[in-house]
Protein backbone atom coordinates (compact mmCIF):
# COMPACT_ATOMS: atom_id res chain seq x y z
CA UNK A 1 0.00 0.00 0.00
CA UNK A 2 1.54 3.34 -1.47
CA UNK A 3 2.12 5.73 1.74
CA UNK A 4 1.53 9.41 1.95
CA UNK A 5 4.16 11.70 3.84
CA UNK A 6 2.06 13.88 6.14
CA UNK A 7 3.52 17.00 8.20
CA UNK A 8 1.22 18.14 11.16
CA UNK A 9 1.16 21.67 12.53
CA UNK A 10 -0.99 21.74 15.82
CA UNK A 11 -2.26 25.12 16.69
CA UNK A 12 -2.23 25.05 20.56
CA UNK A 13 -3.07 28.75 21.27
CA UNK A 14 -1.49 31.07 23.64
CA UNK A 15 -1.72 30.23 27.43
CA UNK A 16 -4.85 32.55 27.92
CA UNK A 17 -6.81 30.04 25.38
CA UNK A 18 -5.60 26.84 27.63
CA UNK A 19 -9.49 26.36 29.64
CA UNK A 20 -11.12 26.84 26.44
CA UNK A 21 -12.74 24.00 24.67
CA UNK A 22 -10.92 24.98 21.20
CA UNK A 23 -7.60 26.68 22.23
CA UNK A 24 -5.74 28.09 19.11
CA UNK A 25 -8.87 27.01 16.81
CA UNK A 26 -9.01 30.50 14.70
CA UNK A 27 -10.83 29.23 11.74
CA UNK A 28 -9.97 27.96 8.26
CA UNK A 29 -8.15 31.56 7.40
CA UNK A 30 -5.76 31.22 9.55
CA UNK A 31 -4.35 27.77 8.49
CA UNK A 32 -4.49 29.09 5.25
CA UNK A 33 -2.31 31.84 6.29
CA UNK A 34 0.29 29.77 7.26
CA UNK A 35 0.61 28.21 4.42
CA UNK A 36 0.17 31.45 2.14
CA UNK A 37 2.77 32.63 4.00
CA UNK A 38 5.09 29.68 4.24
CA UNK A 39 5.03 29.39 0.15
CA UNK A 40 5.66 32.90 -0.52
CA UNK A 41 8.45 33.19 1.46
CA UNK A 42 9.71 30.00 -0.10
CA UNK A 43 9.52 31.31 -3.83
CA UNK A 44 11.02 34.59 -2.99
CA UNK A 45 13.41 33.24 -0.74
CA UNK A 46 12.67 35.76 1.96
CA UNK A 47 13.34 35.14 5.38
CA UNK A 48 10.95 33.15 7.67
CA UNK A 49 9.69 32.80 11.01
CA UNK A 50 11.04 29.85 13.17
CA UNK A 51 7.66 27.90 12.60
CA UNK A 52 8.52 28.50 8.93
CA UNK A 53 11.64 27.46 8.88
CA UNK A 54 10.99 24.19 10.62
CA UNK A 55 8.13 23.76 8.10
CA UNK A 56 11.08 23.78 5.15
CA UNK A 57 13.19 21.45 6.95
CA UNK A 58 9.81 18.80 7.93
CA UNK A 59 8.70 19.02 4.22
CA UNK A 60 12.31 18.56 2.74
CA UNK A 61 12.82 15.59 5.36
CA UNK A 62 9.49 13.85 5.08
CA UNK A 63 9.03 14.04 1.09
CA UNK A 64 12.83 13.99 0.14
CA UNK A 65 11.62 17.54 -2.40
CA UNK A 66 12.80 20.60 -1.58
CA UNK A 67 9.34 23.21 -1.34
CA UNK A 68 9.85 25.33 -3.88
CA UNK A 69 9.59 22.23 -6.50
CA UNK A 70 5.56 22.07 -5.50
CA UNK A 71 3.23 23.67 -8.22
CA UNK A 72 -0.11 22.52 -6.88
CA UNK A 73 -1.69 22.30 -3.56
CA UNK A 74 -5.24 20.58 -2.45
CA UNK A 75 -7.45 22.20 0.58
CA UNK A 76 -9.39 19.54 2.03
CA UNK A 77 -11.62 19.72 5.31
CA UNK A 78 -11.57 16.84 8.18
CA UNK A 79 -14.81 15.70 7.45
CA UNK A 80 -14.39 15.45 3.57
CA UNK A 81 -13.85 11.98 1.90
CA UNK A 82 -12.28 12.70 -1.65
CA UNK A 83 -12.63 9.70 -4.13
CA UNK A 84 -9.61 8.00 -5.28
CA UNK A 85 -9.99 8.77 -8.87
CA UNK A 86 -10.52 12.96 -8.26
CA UNK A 87 -7.01 13.94 -7.71
CA UNK A 88 -5.93 12.61 -11.04
CA UNK A 89 -8.97 14.87 -12.94
CA UNK A 90 -8.10 17.84 -10.86
CA UNK A 91 -4.11 17.33 -11.62
CA UNK A 92 -4.70 16.76 -15.08
CA UNK A 93 -7.15 19.55 -15.78
CA UNK A 94 -4.43 21.84 -13.93
CA UNK A 95 -1.40 20.37 -16.42
CA UNK A 96 -3.53 20.41 -19.99
CA UNK A 97 -4.06 24.60 -18.79
CA UNK A 98 -1.54 26.49 -17.39
CA UNK A 99 -4.01 29.30 -17.49
CA UNK A 100 -6.02 27.47 -14.70
CA UNK A 101 -5.24 28.83 -11.70
CA UNK A 102 -7.62 27.03 -9.12
CA UNK A 103 -10.54 24.45 -9.16
CA UNK A 104 -12.65 22.53 -7.83
CA UNK A 105 -15.00 19.60 -7.81
CA UNK A 106 -18.40 17.86 -6.79
CA UNK A 107 -19.50 18.31 -3.48
CA UNK A 108 -21.91 15.48 -2.64
CA UNK A 109 -23.58 14.85 0.75
CA UNK A 110 -22.30 12.08 2.66
CA UNK A 111 -25.58 12.30 5.87
CA UNK A 112 -28.39 12.74 3.14
CA UNK A 113 -30.44 9.58 5.09
CA UNK A 114 -29.56 11.32 8.60
CA UNK A 115 -32.95 13.68 8.56
CA UNK A 116 -35.59 15.34 6.16
CA UNK A 117 -33.04 18.45 6.91
CA UNK A 118 -29.62 16.76 5.27
CA UNK A 119 -32.41 15.56 2.46
CA UNK A 120 -33.74 18.88 1.43
CA UNK A 121 -30.04 19.55 0.76
CA UNK A 122 -29.22 17.06 -2.09
CA UNK A 123 -30.59 18.99 -4.71
CA UNK A 124 -29.30 22.36 -3.94
CA UNK A 125 -26.00 21.00 -3.74
CA UNK A 126 -26.33 18.90 -6.99
CA UNK A 127 -27.95 21.52 -8.64
CA UNK A 128 -25.45 24.36 -6.96
CA UNK A 129 -22.32 22.54 -8.73
CA UNK A 130 -23.86 20.97 -12.38
CA UNK A 131 -25.84 24.33 -13.04
CA UNK A 132 -24.79 27.22 -11.69
CA UNK A 133 -20.86 26.51 -10.93
CA UNK A 134 -20.78 24.54 -14.34
CA UNK A 135 -22.23 28.10 -15.96
CA UNK A 136 -19.31 29.99 -14.54
CA UNK A 137 -16.60 27.33 -15.49
CA UNK A 138 -17.62 28.26 -19.17
CA UNK A 139 -16.13 31.69 -18.53
CA UNK A 140 -12.99 30.23 -16.51
CA UNK A 141 -14.85 32.90 -13.72
CA UNK A 142 -16.36 30.05 -11.02
CA UNK A 143 -16.62 32.29 -8.08
CA UNK A 144 -16.60 30.26 -5.18
CA UNK A 145 -14.60 27.20 -4.77
CA UNK A 146 -15.41 25.27 -1.73
CA UNK A 147 -12.98 25.48 1.11
CA UNK A 148 -13.67 21.66 1.63
CA UNK A 149 -12.70 20.52 -1.87
CA UNK A 150 -10.52 22.74 -3.72
CA UNK A 151 -7.05 23.06 -5.65
CA UNK A 152 -4.73 26.18 -6.31
CA UNK A 153 -1.93 26.61 -8.41
CA UNK A 154 0.99 27.79 -5.73
CA UNK A 155 3.14 29.59 -9.47
CA UNK A 156 2.58 29.02 -13.19
CA UNK A 157 4.94 29.24 -16.01
CA UNK A 158 6.59 31.56 -18.11
CA UNK A 159 7.74 32.30 -21.06
CA UNK A 160 10.79 30.35 -20.42
CA UNK A 161 11.52 27.09 -18.81
CA UNK A 162 12.81 28.37 -15.44
CA UNK A 163 10.90 31.67 -14.99
CA UNK A 164 7.86 31.31 -12.73
CA UNK A 165 5.08 33.64 -12.19
CA UNK A 166 3.23 33.64 -8.66
CA UNK A 167 -0.27 32.45 -8.31
CA UNK A 168 -1.29 31.59 -4.73
CA UNK A 169 2.11 32.93 -3.51
CA UNK A 170 1.44 36.24 -4.75
CA UNK A 171 2.25 38.71 -2.54
CA UNK A 172 -0.53 40.93 -2.85
CA UNK A 173 -2.78 38.19 -2.60
CA UNK A 174 -1.48 37.03 0.32
CA UNK A 175 -1.05 40.73 2.11
CA UNK A 176 -5.00 41.19 1.79
CA UNK A 177 -6.15 37.60 2.68
CA UNK A 178 -4.10 38.25 6.15
CA UNK A 179 -5.16 41.32 6.87
CA UNK A 180 -6.21 40.87 10.58
CA UNK A 181 -7.50 44.66 10.99
CA UNK A 182 -11.19 44.20 10.17
CA UNK A 183 -13.42 47.19 11.29
CA UNK A 184 -16.25 47.64 8.79
CA UNK A 185 -19.35 45.71 8.58
CA UNK A 186 -18.35 44.90 4.73
CA UNK A 187 -15.00 43.57 6.06
CA UNK A 188 -16.19 41.56 8.66
CA UNK A 189 -18.70 39.95 6.31
CA UNK A 190 -15.33 39.13 3.65
CA UNK A 191 -13.03 38.20 6.40
CA UNK A 192 -14.87 35.95 9.11
CA UNK A 193 -18.15 34.83 6.59
CA UNK A 194 -16.89 32.21 3.85
CA UNK A 195 -13.48 33.16 3.87
CA UNK A 196 -12.89 30.58 0.99
CA UNK A 197 -14.85 32.64 -1.14
CA UNK A 198 -13.42 35.79 -0.33
CA UNK A 199 -10.32 33.99 -1.19
CA UNK A 200 -11.49 33.23 -4.57
CA UNK A 201 -12.77 36.81 -5.10
CA UNK A 202 -8.92 37.48 -4.76
CA UNK A 203 -7.83 35.39 -7.20
CA UNK A 204 -9.96 36.10 -9.89
CA UNK A 205 -9.37 40.28 -8.67
CA UNK A 206 -5.81 39.93 -8.82
CA UNK A 207 -5.54 37.72 -12.12
CA UNK A 208 -9.06 38.39 -13.87
CA UNK A 209 -7.35 37.19 -17.51
CA UNK A 210 -6.42 33.13 -15.81
CA UNK A 211 -9.22 30.61 -14.84
CA UNK A 212 -11.05 28.82 -12.37
CA UNK A 213 -13.05 26.10 -13.33
CA UNK A 214 -15.51 23.28 -12.19
CA UNK A 215 -13.64 19.21 -12.86
CA UNK A 216 -17.21 17.13 -12.66
CA UNK A 217 -15.30 14.37 -12.43
CA UNK A 218 -13.71 14.97 -9.45
CA UNK A 219 -16.37 13.90 -6.55
CA UNK A 220 -15.88 14.85 -2.76
CA UNK A 221 -18.66 13.31 0.19
CA UNK A 222 -18.70 15.93 3.25
CA UNK A 223 -21.23 15.85 5.90
CA UNK A 224 -23.60 18.55 6.03
CA UNK A 225 -26.43 19.95 9.15
CA UNK A 226 -28.58 17.64 10.23
CA UNK A 227 -30.25 19.85 12.58
CA UNK A 228 -32.63 23.04 10.76
CA UNK A 229 -31.43 25.85 13.09
CA UNK A 230 -27.77 25.08 12.54
CA UNK A 231 -28.61 24.64 8.59
CA UNK A 232 -30.16 28.50 9.36
CA UNK A 233 -27.19 29.60 10.83
CA UNK A 234 -24.94 28.39 8.05
CA UNK A 235 -26.75 29.49 4.96
CA UNK A 236 -27.26 33.32 6.52
CA UNK A 237 -23.43 33.14 6.67
CA UNK A 238 -23.25 31.70 3.27
CA UNK A 239 -25.79 34.83 1.48
CA UNK A 240 -23.94 37.48 3.57
CA UNK A 241 -20.37 36.26 2.22
CA UNK A 242 -21.93 35.77 -1.50
CA UNK A 243 -23.45 39.18 -1.71
CA UNK A 244 -20.63 41.51 -0.68
CA UNK A 245 -18.20 39.11 -2.07
CA UNK A 246 -20.39 39.92 -5.97
CA UNK A 247 -20.41 43.56 -4.65
CA UNK A 248 -16.22 43.03 -4.82
CA UNK A 249 -16.00 41.23 -8.07
CA UNK A 250 -18.50 43.05 -10.25
CA UNK A 251 -15.90 46.23 -9.89
CA UNK A 252 -13.57 44.13 -11.50
CA UNK A 253 -13.46 45.27 -15.25
CA UNK A 254 -10.93 43.42 -16.58
CA UNK A 255 -13.20 39.79 -16.23
CA UNK A 256 -13.51 37.93 -19.62
CA UNK A 257 -15.82 38.34 -22.57
CA UNK A 258 -18.28 41.22 -23.53
CA UNK A 259 -21.16 43.20 -22.65
CA UNK A 260 -24.13 40.71 -22.16
CA UNK A 261 -21.49 37.84 -22.93
CA UNK A 262 -19.21 38.61 -19.85
CA UNK A 263 -18.53 37.75 -16.45
CA UNK A 264 -19.19 40.75 -14.72
CA UNK A 265 -22.29 40.81 -16.26
CA UNK A 266 -23.19 37.47 -15.01
CA UNK A 267 -21.92 38.19 -11.57
CA UNK A 268 -24.91 40.99 -11.59
CA UNK A 269 -27.61 38.64 -12.20
CA UNK A 270 -26.17 36.57 -9.41
CA UNK A 271 -26.47 39.61 -7.54
CA UNK A 272 -29.63 40.39 -8.25
CA UNK A 273 -30.91 37.06 -8.13
CA UNK A 274 -29.18 36.73 -4.32
CA UNK A 275 -30.79 39.93 -3.40
CA UNK A 276 -34.20 39.55 -4.61
CA UNK A 277 -34.75 35.76 -3.94
CA UNK A 278 -35.96 36.47 -0.38
CA UNK A 279 -38.76 38.92 -1.67
CA UNK A 280 -39.92 36.30 -4.56
CA UNK A 281 -40.29 33.33 -1.96
CA UNK A 282 -42.28 35.29 0.07
CA UNK A 283 -44.54 36.52 -3.02
CA UNK A 284 -44.66 33.19 -4.02
CA UNK A 285 -46.33 31.65 -0.71
CA UNK A 286 -48.38 35.23 -0.64
CA UNK A 287 -50.06 33.40 -4.21
CA UNK A 288 -50.16 30.73 -3.25
CA UNK A 289 -52.11 31.10 -0.16
CA UNK A 290 -54.26 33.69 -1.48
CA UNK A 291 -55.22 31.48 -4.34
CA UNK A 292 -56.41 28.84 -1.69
CA UNK A 293 -58.27 30.99 0.12
CA UNK A 294 -59.99 33.20 -2.76
CA UNK A 295 -62.28 31.48 -4.37
CA UNK A 296 -62.79 32.80 -8.42
CA UNK A 297 -65.17 34.46 -9.30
Amino acid sequence: QQRVPMMLIVKCGTPDEADKAKPGNRGKRDSQIILMSFLQKVMFDERMTELEYEMFNGLWKVTGISPDYYEIVLMVDADTKVFPDSLTHMVSAMVKDPEIMGLCGETKIANKRDSWVTAIQVFEYFISHHLAKSFESVFGGVTCLPGCFCMYRIKAPKGGQNYWVPILANPDVVEHYSENVVETLHEKNLYLLGEDRYLTTLMLRTFPKRKQVFVPQAVCKTTVPDKFMVLLSQRRRWINSTVHNLMELILVRDLCGTFCFSMQFVVFVELVGTLVLPAAIAFTFYVVITSIIHSPP
